[in-house]
């Protein structure tokens, strides 16, 4: 397991399709490293993130805050 920066946040960011033949509803999870500067986000919080630029090797998604 990588140890993680204070500034950064694993979101986990789900999508769900319908299966075209069975239509099935599937949850697709995709777990990405964003980065958050003001150490909002804690364990089990909702957080909305957009891409952005690379910010170090993994981050590539940064919080938003307000909107």
């Amino acid at each position: 397991m990588r140890k993680v920066c204070p500034t950064t946040a694993v979101v986990a960011l789900r999508s769900v399709r319908r299966h075209k033949l069975y239509k099935r509803s599937t949850v697709a999870v995709l777990r990405v490293f964003a980065h958050d500067p003001r150490r909002t986000t804690s364990a089990g919080s909702t957080a909305t993130v957009r891409e952005c630029r690379p910010v170090s090797r993994t981050k590539s998604w940064i919080v938003e805050y307000g909107a």
